[in-house]
């Protein structure tokens, strides 16, 4: 009949020694235990959340460059298209031009 006693107080303080013997806790020490406990569920708690926002914040942070870089690449894709399409054009007078010298040579002797 005592080792029931003695088991149903181990499992209610929670300590048991290795060689089978029982330790009884007293209330206070119980209390204690449970106090640390949640402290470190607590601390845990905070640790987590901790990680979620950063998690969270670098996950947006990763969107908000990604559309900063997507906007930088459609400016310079814009860039470049203005580029060359005035080149194409001063490529066009270049011609244009050349071929207006090379009439007027024809037309004039004194020219050539």
């Amino acid at each position: 009949m005592d080792e029931k006693i003695n088991k149903t107080e181990t499992i209610e303080s929670g300590e048991a020694l290795a060689s089978g013997q029982i330790a009884h806790a007293s209330k206070a020490e119980v209390k204690s235990l449970a106090e640390k406990q949640n402290l470190l569920l607590w601390i845990m708690g905070g640790i987590v959340v901790v990680v979620v926002i950063t998690f969270w914040m670098e996950t947006n942070n990763m969107h908000i460059n990604y559309v900063q870089d997507k906007s930088i690449l459609l400016q310079n894709n814009q860039l470049n298209k203005d580029y060359f399409d005035k080149v194409l054009f001063l490529n066009n007078e270049v011609k244009d031009l050349k071929t207006q010298i090379e009439v007027l040579r024809a037309r004039n002797p004194y020219l050539k």
